[in-house]
């Protein structure tokens, strides 16, 4: 398996991984569908307004 990109919240692992040409250039990592941010070691998640719907099916509400 290549290791092509990744990201930790250790400053040492993240100053080593530039060196390896392995670390991730982006300042937030999604992580489970969460939104990660290694350096100050926040989890977040994208607020969606949840849609109105006349009829409410359980298919609808995993769509969303």
């Amino acid at each position: 398996m290549n290791l092509r990109t990744w990201t930790s919240n250790s400053k040492t692992l993240r100053d080593i991984a530039p060196r390896e040409g392995v670390l991730d250039a982006d300042d937030v990592t999604t992580v489970l569908g969460m939104r990660w941010k290694p350096e100050d070691y926040t989890m977040s998640f994208i607020h969606r307004d949840k849609p109105t719907l006349h009829k409410l099916t359980k298919r609808d509400i995993l769509r969303y």
